[in-house]
């Protein structure tokens, strides 16, 4: 089985998922690339995801994928929030004037959507459909050694703990384990010096992200 890799290219760093013109050579990918992922085959397809007529890409964040393979694309454009089938073409679009900058998303096991709103200090728990379910954060309101200051992104633990990058504050980044559904009513946070990487039992958290 061949799964797919989604082609992206850097604008400083973000990506850009619109084709490079037709002449432009230096950043034309091979669509012929095949990788191998744990024991997984995985090919490029460039350019991927059909907009309607006249729309195109902003600067994309991030993407995620839910429980039925869709796609969700984070973008600093609006709509902020595009959803794709697994064949690329759009199915939904939501977020407009909720989001101030787009950075990360994750997506639970049970399909809940969190967003990162960098620039307002926020994280967005969506229902698929766009509806929001509850708030983590002060909306433009920065927090000083506590939650949050430019949270950069998200993720879930499998006891149902989020963690938190908080990598753009003064202390540098925070990983910030919140209690599933409970707010801030989570555990203690720990600070990680900046350009350094904290392991825990899921994977790792930088300053600009949770991998």
């Amino acid at each position: 089985m061949v799964g797919l890799l989604v082609c992206m290219e850097p604008v400083e760093w973000m990506w850009d998922l619109n084709p490079a013109p037709a002449n432009d050579s230096e950043h034309v990918m091979r669509d012929d690339l095949v990788v191998t992922m744990n024991g997984r085959d995985y090919a490029v397809e460039c350019p991927w995801g059909t907009l309607p007529d006249g729309q195109v890409f902003g600067p994309v964040s991030q993407l995620a994928i839910d429980s039925n393979d869709r796609v969700y694309v984070f973008q600093r454009s609006n709509p902020p929030v595009l959803v794709f089938d697994s064949e690329g073409l759009l199915v939904d679009s939501w977020g407009e004037g909720e989001f101030s900058d787009a950075h990360g998303i994750f997506i639970t096991t049970d399909d809940l959507v969190l967003l990162v709103d960098r620039d307002a200090h926020e994280i967005l728990a969506c229902e698929t459909s766009g509806t929001v379910r509850f708030r983590l954060g002060q909306r433009h309101r920065p927090r000083l050694n506590e939650p949050f200051n430019h949270p950069t992104d998200i993720a879930q633990a499998p006891n149902g703990d989020y963690y938190v990058s908080d990598g753009y504050g003064i202390r540098g980044s925070t990983v910030s384990p919140l209690r599933e559904h409970t707010g801030f009513l989570g555990a203690d946070q720990e600070t990680v010096q900046e350009s350094s990487q904290h392991r825990t039992r899921f994977g790792s958290i930088q300053p600009n992200g949770c991998w």
